[in-house]
């Protein structure tokens, strides 16, 4: 299916695209252009790529662990070698890095063989403890959560009764099979420690589990946080003036408020908005004294970075310094978030598409019993649902597809699509409804 605009529509998006380039034509050249990143630090390491990672500051020393492969045109977890230890480097300032030797190696033919993943660190006596996923060699896919401990967060041991979480039995978990059950992130709270994992429900949502543990190895499941279409991965939390937040990636992209931690009912914010250029994933919040640091990946081929921002609150809403215009808006009191007005793009596009509604669906033909496809070890699994966020975001800027992003498309397409097909990238601007098309063999 092909999109057609009426000319004068066609016009008239060319003449909006082109206004940015002449604004910035004309701007001093001593302002700060109003897109141009406020990040307060960045970490790259050349020939390598970056993914899920995690930040611990012990005493003035930044300790960064991450996913990490090697950089080239695939970044495929699934390669050999990627992904199969955490990278780790230290910084006294978030801008000048060291690496360290990789920690956390896998081992053995099961349950950890194939990768180590997502890593989610706190202080624990006098030394430290790590949660982390590891993937099944033998069936790739299934993952459980290990936990290892350090003295000094270079020298790591494994937990004997690894691994020491799985997915509860509301989920879909089981082992032998692609069962997800990852990216777990743990905090410590009045005394007890908290465990958040990204699972999949039995209903075929994708859900937040939470469980609560004494000693970090036998855990109690206390339901889900959140179940919502798509999947939630990389959730993190952390707390503000007596209350807690929960942001997750991926397709969904949010951020949720509550005013306990093992509460079943979080409550979505909408003023938390992810960085305006690029596709980000595997969002960190930390604190650093009194300040609060968010840091995002991009995803990028051939290498690719981590950066860090300010986090700032509005009251009680959080929100990201990424570039100039974020100051001015804050500045400014940012009447368009506190007023929960729809942001101006999605409306314009809207209206270019020829719908009156910005909130109907997207694709009219596509309305009825939309499927999406989930990606893992580069085949496709189609089952009903809806999720166009990641979709629209990979249409926008040309990513490459991963693992759980999720496209919308027609059942028609789906009844036609491949039933096993082979990751893609999504050209840039090309319609998220379309995106099916290009995935059949």
């Amino acid at each position: 299916m092909k999109i057609q605009f009426p000319p004068t529509r066609i016009f008239l998006l060319t003449a909006l695209l082109c206004l940015p380039v002449l604004a910035a034509a004309g701007e001093p050249k001593g302002n700060l252009p109003a897109r141009e990143s406020l990040r307060i630090g960045r970490f790259e390491s050349p020939g390598e790529y970056v993914k899920d990672f995690f930040v611990i500051k012990n005493g003035d020393t930044y300790h960064l662990f991450y996913n990490v492969g090697t950089a080239d045109g695939k970044q495929d977890w699934m390669t050999a070698g990627n992904e199969e230890s955490f990278g780790h480097a230290t910084s006294k300032d978030l801008k000048k890095w060291r690496r360290h030797e990789r920690v956390i190696p896998v081992q053995g033919d099961d349950w950890e063989g194939k990768t180590v993943s997502a890593p989610s660190i706190l202080r624990t006596g006098k030394g430290f403890s790590m949660i982390y996923t590891g993937f099944d060699k033998q069936a790739h896919g299934c993952q459980r959560i290990g936990l290892a401990t350090s003295p000094d967060l270079f020298h790591w041991t494994r937990c004997e009764k690894n691994p020491v979480y799985v997915g509860p039995a509301w989920t879909d978990w089981k082992p032998g099979v692609w069962a997800d059950c990852r990216d777990a992130h743990v905090v410590e709270h009045g005394g007890k420690h908290y465990l958040l994992t990204m699972v999949r429900h039995k209903d075929g949502r994708g859900a937040i589990a939470i469980a609560r543990s004494s000693d970090l190895k036998q855990w109690k499941d206390l339901g889900w946080a959140i179940r919502v279409k798509g999947s939630p991965e990389s959730p993190v939390v952390f707390t503000h003036a007596g209350k807690f937040y929960l942001i997750v990636g991926a397709d969904v992209g949010a951020c949720y408020m509550s005013e306990s931690i093992e509460s079943n009912d979080w409550k979505r914010v909408d003023a938390f908005k992810y960085p305006p250029q690029g596709f980000w994933s595997g969002f960190e919040v930390f604190r650093d004294g009194a300040r609060y640091i968010a840091a995002a990946f991009e995803w990028k081929y051939n290498g690719n970075h981590i950066d860090f921002w300010e986090l700032k609150f509005d009251g009680d809403k959080p929100y990201v310094i990424y570039t100039k215009a974020d100051v001015k808006r804050n500045e400014k009191g940012n009447q368009e978030r506190k007023n929960n007005r729809r942001p101006r793009g999605a409306i314009l596009w809207s209206w270019l598409r020829g719908h009156a509604n910005p909130r109907r669906s997207v694709a009219r033909p596509f309305r009825a019993a939309p499927y999406f496809m989930t990606l893992s070890q580069g085949c496709a699994s189609l089952r009903p649902g809806l999720s166009w966020r990641a979709a629209m975001r990979l249409g926008f800027h040309g990513t490459p597809l991963h693992d759980s992003i999720t496209i919308r498309f027609s059942p028609q397409a789906a009844a036609t699509a491949s039933a096993s097909t082979t990751r893609r990238s999504v050209p840039a601007f090309c319609p998220w409804f379309r995106a099916a098309a290009s995935l059949r063999k």
